[in-house]
């Protein structure tokens, strides 16, 4: 992440197409389509309809089940700033709420 960030900081000109997670899983053959645009490649009639045949599910959540909550702290205290300039809401501190907390970095569209 950091190095993504010097990247985009000392090469301004560069034109990065950003992705998101969830924008991703949310309609991948809009983002796949805007993916090829930015790359000026040819989008087949037929990509659409193939694409919205293939299932993609957010696994957002996965982390919440699969972590204890000392590795979700670990996690928050690693990555916490991070997600935040990348438009996930933090978690309330002053109520102590671990990113466990359902509410606790969700995305948000900036």
């Amino acid at each position: 992440m950091d190095q993504f960030e010097r990247v985009k900081r000392d090469y301004p000109h560069i034109d990065i197409c950003e992705v998101t997670y969830e924008s991703f899983c949310e309609d991948p053959a809009r983002e796949l389509k805007r993916i090829a645009e930015h790359c000026e490649l040819s989008w087949p009639k037929d990509y659409d309809r193939v694409i919205r045949k293939q299932c993609v599910l957010s696994e957002n959540e996965k982390w919440q089940k699969d972590l204890t909550l000392a590795q979700q702290e670990i996690l928050e205290a690693v990555l916490g700033s991070y997600l935040i300039n990348y438009g996930y809401e933090p978690c309330n501190t002053s109520q102590q709420p671990r990113l466990s907390d359902a509410t606790c970095m969700k995305h948000v569209s900036l």
